[in-house]
């Protein structure tokens, strides 16, 4: 595929990674200049990057648990909970669904590490982010370094799914209440804390002084 100034870096990478053409051609650039351009690029954690996210626009993700799957999930909670003193709780149908909501992300959030965990330019990514870490005296990295991998490789939020307002019940139609949990953004809050958005942002930098150079060395 032909190297095409309207795309962005982002997409030409991304084609030139997938292209089984990498011959050189004086003429006009192609993909083979877009591969050189990354060999010559000094953010190696940019570009480590850039690698991950093109592999995993191209993996097979895991499908977010949907409200109508949620709220079946719901219905089969049992209405009492027998905690370990021996007393019985009565769980309202609001309480039940908050619960199976956090169990459909629990297991979602295991797809998703089970996904990202198959990508080659992952082991790459963990240790240069790690040496940020250890530099920057974050604590527990090894917790730490791969939750905010997951998020920056898909920050949609899981409530309302990128769409901002939340869904009338029982129905595929939005309703005019504003996302909580996202605050209409549609974007997922960076997890974490101050430390998950010192190394998100960490991040965001290396992989634009990576797309910066690129660019550079491309109208070069």
């Amino acid at each position: 595929m032909l190297h095409d100034d309207q795309r962005c870096v982002e997409e030409n990478y991304l084609a030139a990674g997938n292209t089984s053409n990498l011959r050189v051609q004086a003429e006009y650039r192609n993909d083979a200049d877009v591969i050189i351009a990354a060999g010559w690029n000094k953010s190696r954690t940019g570009m480590a990057l850039l690698r991950l996210h093109s592999e995993w626009d191209r993996a097979n993700k895991p499908r977010k648990p949907t409200t109508e799957a949620i709220h079946a999930l719901a219905a089969t909670m049992p209405e009492n909970l027998k905690r370990g003193d021996g007393t019985v709780q009565q769980l309202s149908k609001s309480r039940r669904h908050e619960m199976a909501r956090a169990q459909a992300q629990a297991w979602y959030m295991g797809e998703m590490g089970a996904a990202v965990g198959k990508l080659l330019s992952l082991a790459s990514v963990r240790e240069q982010l790690s040496q940020f870490v250890a530099k920057s005296r974050i604590e527990d990295a090894a917790e730490k370094v791969p939750a905010i991998i997951a998020y920056w490789l898909d920050q949609t939020c899981h409530q309302c799914h990128g769409l901002k307002f939340l869904r009338v019940a029982g129905t595929p139609a939005l309703s005019t209440k504003t996302c909580r949990a996202c605050g209409g953004s549609g974007a997922a809050p960076v997890p974490l804390g101050q430390d998950g958005r010192r190394i998100a942002n960490y991040m965001d930098d290396c992989v634009s002084n990576a797309r910066s150079s690129l660019q550079r060395r491309l109208r070069a």
